[in-house]
């Protein structure tokens, strides 16, 4: 059976599906969580509930990082979330 040679661009695009899973996913979660803690704040359980969420959101962004989709679009579907999710925990005050 004859090695099919891997070309740098195929390498390129792992790497930015493999950043897109590990740091856009985060974020992505991290972006989510935020708003909960307006919501839940004070509430028995509430960290709890912040940490399965930002599980669930994190894998589910994680596993779209490598869906069949082009890495131009995961990156665009990462960063137009991250921008709506910046824009409502602004709204809110959240950075302050």
């Amino acid at each position: 059976m004859a090695k099919t040679p891997i070309d740098g661009h195929y390498r390129l695009a792992v790497c930015l599906r493999s950043l897109a899973a590990v740091f856009g996913a985060y974020l992505l979660a991290y972006l989510v969580c935020l708003p909960l803690k307006a919501v839940t704040d004070g509430r028995p359980g509430s960290a709890q509930l912040a940490s399965m969420v930002f599980f669930i959101v994190y894998c589910i962004a994680a596993l779209r990082a490598f869906s069949p989709a082009s890495t131009k679009r995961i990156w665009a579907e990462l960063t137009a979330l991250c921008a709506i999710l910046s824009g409502i925990v602004w709204a809110q005050g959240g950075w302050a």
